[in-house]
């Protein structure tokens, strides 16, 4: 526990971070930060501590969802296939939706809107998670000309958790 305390410390502090994050005004330490937080409350198994710091991270931003597989399967992982694990996966779920609510009460008549902000698909994937794949892809190929938007929405989806899933599994 000393040693995950002193590595997730000395993450914190990387001095990089705030001169590269605040330059450009996108405040991606705190989201960071709230992700440290998680991952040092799951090493010393506060599972639902960890969720709910997990899921502010992602609520403040949604870069977070770069670590959302990772951290499904490493809380949901070991918990299947038995009776407590049943009861620990309920409690963790309902520690997910309670922070949920409570980070978008606020926005209980908006939420279609600000979820059309966060994901901006209307303008293109070139703007959105995947753009440096579309970007580079469109060297060789125009794939915005030949699919729909609906379809290029669907294939990034794809393609991103294709990519990922191996190594979730292992």
């Amino acid at each position: 526990a000393v040693v995950s305390t002193q590595s997730t410390g000395l993450l914190a502090l990387t001095p990089a971070q705030p001169l590269i994050d605040h330059g450009h005004f996108q405040y991606n330490c705190i989201s960071l930060g709230l992700t440290l937080c998680a991952v040092l409350a799951l090493t010393r198994k506060w599972v639902c501590t960890g969720s709910a710091l997990f899921c502010l991270a992602l609520n403040y931003k949604q870069m977070s969802l770069y670590h959302a597989l990772p951290f499904f399967f490493y809380i949901l992982g070991p918990r299947y296939n038995t009776l407590k694990g049943i009861k620990e996966v309920v409690k963790i779920g309902l520690t997910v939706v309670l922070t949920f609510a409570l980070c978008w009460a606020p926005f209980a008549y908006t939420a279609g809107d600000v979820v059309v902000r966060m994901f901006p698909f209307n303008r293109g994937l070139f703007e959105d998670k995947v753009a440096n794949f579309w970007c580079s892809l469109s060297i060789l190929l125009k794939v915005k000309d030949l699919l729909a938007r609906v379809t290029l929405v669907r294939a990034a989806l794809f393609l991103t958790v294709f990519s990922v899933l191996p190594s979730q599994l292992l």
